[in-house]
């Protein structure tokens, strides 16, 4: 056992010096810190995380520490006939759980074949003006790691990586952080989420309208 005294110095301390290294080039992203500890009644190290876990420091953990994953949270679609789909990487088959946008402005949201928030918008054509929303959703790291779906990058014609350690760092309040995804006409950007900081974007231009890809976190 570590005393939680030692756990929440190292955490503060993993925050501080995060802070001071954001501006860094590279920006570091991630730490942890070394202690001294007991593993099996054997004096050992351990590492202490920003979420507050006291690991046993061993060949097992550096190696996971070596090849850290990269985690799929959401992927996004466009078919051939010009449909946009946000899709989850969780569920089963028949489950198939989505957003859609489809090329004649009709848009909603389903579950086991039941639609919801059906809405009529613009078409997603080359006459798209302006911005509209697909997808708002809340994210957390604990959220990511748990769907155990690891992303391989062959599977996908682009993406956008975000370090998990920017989503909501030293914190497991699903709500911290969101990803926002909306359609935008060239040239076009949404207005920012409200009593949020910007900590990842990418804006996909391969068709009209360009598909806009937000990471937000609040502050």
């Amino acid at each position: 056992m570590v005393p939680y005294h030692t756990i929440a110095f190292s955490q503060q301390k993993l925050r501080a010096a995060l802070r001071r290294a954001a501006g860094q080039d590279p920006a570091f992203t991630y730490g942890f810190v070394v202690h001294s500890r007991r593993y099996s009644d054997r004096p050992t190290l351990g590492l202490i995380t920003l979420n507050g876990e006291s690991l046993p420091l061993n060949e097992r953990l550096l190696k996971a520490l070596d090849g850290a994953a990269l985690w799929l949270c959401l992927w996004i679609r466009r078919s051939a006939k010009g449909d946009y789909y946000v899709l989850p990487p969780l569920g089963e088959p028949h489950d198939n759980p989505h957003a859609s946008y489809h090329r004649d402005g009709q848009y909603h949201h389903k579950n086991h074949d039941y639609a919801s928030g059906r809405r009529k918008r613009q078409p997603p054509n080359a006459g798209f003006r302006g911005t509209e929303n697909v997808i708002l959703t809340p994210v957390s790291a604990r959220e990511v790691r748990a769907t155990n779906s690891v992303c391989d990058p062959q599977g996908f014609s682009d993406m956008l990586e975000v370090p998990i350690g920017h989503i909501d760092p030293g914190s497991t309040n699903i709500g911290t952080s969101r990803i926002v995804i909306d359609l935008v006409e060239p040239g076009e950007t949404p207005p920012p989420e409200p009593g949020c900081a910007l900590i990842a974007e990418k804006r996909f231009t391969d068709h009209v309208p360009h598909i806009l890809v937000t990471v937000w976190r609040k502050t």
